[in-house]
This record gives C-alpha cells, sequence and structure tokens, in this order.
C-alpha cells in the first residue's frame, strides 16, 4: 500500500488559523465583556446620579425660606415647624408659602428668640412633648427641677443666662413664642421668666430657702396675686 506523506506545513498553516481564531473570538468575548462591564458602570454611576439628584431636589423642596424683622434669612426644614399653630394655619391657605420665590416674612419676631424657637422645635418635632403645666409652687432655689430631662434643663439655663439681666429681651422671646404657637415651649418660658421676676423682686438670689418655710410661704402668697 503507498505511503503518503503528511504536508506538515499544511497543518501547520491550519494550526496557526485555529489559533488566530480560538485568541480572536476570545478577544471577541472579552471585548463584550469589558463593554458590557463599562455599560453597567456607566448605568449604575448614572443611576446613582439620578438618586442623588433626586434627593437634593426633595430636599430642596423640603426646605422654606424665612425672613425676620432684623432682616435674617433662614432656611430650614418645613417639617421643623409644620405642627406649629402659625405655620400650619399658613400652611393650609398657601401651600406654597416659604418657597424661595414665596418666602414668609415673619413681621413681629427678631432672630435672637427666633434662633431659641428652632432650637426647641428641632428637637421636638418627631418626639412626644408631654403637656406642661406651671407647678402651683415656684421652688425659687431649684429652677430646673420643674423640667422633665436633661435636654430641657440645659436649653432652659442658656436661656437663662442669657436673659437674667434682660427682662425686656424675655418678653420678646415670650410674645415670639406664642405668636407661633409653640404653647408647651410658651409655659416652660414663663415659669423660668416668673423665676428670674421673683427672685429679683424678693432679692433672693444669693439664698437658699429650701429650709425657709417664711419664704416658701412669701412666695405662695405671690403666685395667688
Amino acid at each position: 500500500m503507498p505511503k503518503f506523506q503528511v504536508n506538515k506545513t499544511n497543518r501547520q498553516n491550519c494550526n496557526n488559523t485555529q489559533s488566530y481564531n480560538n485568541q480572536s473570538y476570545n478577544k471577541q468575548g472579552y471585548n463584550n465583556k469589558q463593554s458590557y462591564n463599562n455599560k453597567q458602570s456607566y448605568n449604575n454611576k448614572q443611576s446613582y446620579n439620578n438618586n442623588r439628584r433626586d434627593n437634593n431636589y426633595q430636599q430642596k423642596k423640603d426646605n422654606i425660606f424665612l425672613l425676620t424683622v432684623d432682616n435674617y434669612y433662614f432656611i430650614l426644614e418645613k417639617k421643623f415647624v409644620r405642627k406649629t399653630h402659625f405655620f400650619e394655619k399658613l400652611f393650609m391657605v398657601d401651600e406654597t408659602s416659604g418657597h424661595l420665590r414665596n418666602p414668609i416674612f415673619l413681621q413681629q419676631i427678631k432672630s435672637t428668640p427666633f434662633k431659641f424657637i428652632i432650637q426647641y422645635l428641632k428637637r421636638y418635632y418627631d418626639n412626644k412633648d408631654l403637656e406642661y403645666e406651671i407647678e402651683q409652687t415656684m421652688r425659687i432655689n431649684d429652677l430646673y427641677s420643674s423640667y422633665n430631662n436633661n435636654w430641657d434643663k440645659i436649653f432652659i439655663k442658656e436661656i437663662y443666662q442669657k436673659y437674667r439681666d434682660n427682662l425686656e429681651g424675655f418678653e420678646e422671646l415670650l410674645k415670639a413664642t406664642h405668636y407661633i404657637g409653640v404653647f408647651n415651649l410658651y409655659n416652660k418660658l414663663k415659669y423660668c421668666y416668673d423665676y428670674i421676676v421673683n427672685t429679683k423682686k424678693y432679692k433672693l438670689d444669693d439664698l437658699d430657702i429650701e429650709e425657709d418655710d417664711e419664704l416658701l410661704d412669701m412666695m405662695n402668697e405671690m403666685n395667688m396675686e
């Protein structure tokens, strides 16, 4: 039987062609995978940017702009003031009140008392603040025992230190609080205000009257006036 010699050159060419095709196929697969990954990465980034833009838009939409009578600008989230008597009625009449093109002008309120009101509202806007009532007997020697928690005590202490020598400023804060309709805060402030007035009236700033029945009776008579 005749023997045929295998053409090694042709076989090598065939192997080279197959190798090239495999390499080309693999390269194409790599390119497709890379293209898919790039596209997925782009989509994720675009989705992230869209979500971020939506969140920023929603945050800006929820912001309100207020101007006090001394030309101080406040920008804060609507949720902080929505439950107060003044703003609740205002938003009921016009939901766009407070938008950038329709800012709220607080004609009877200055910036300093309003800062304290906002500080209180940010604390209690989603925390239940139990109804606060002034006690019948004022304990002159211990102002802070009348408040429910440490935050209230620190808050009232800050106000006391600021206004103990400025009763006109304290009265301005009381009027602003009542005007906005934050009645729990008003009652807490009124107790502190009465404390300052009475200690000045009876010159009790430096006295400890916890055991002094005569002075306690005097204070009870004053509260009944």
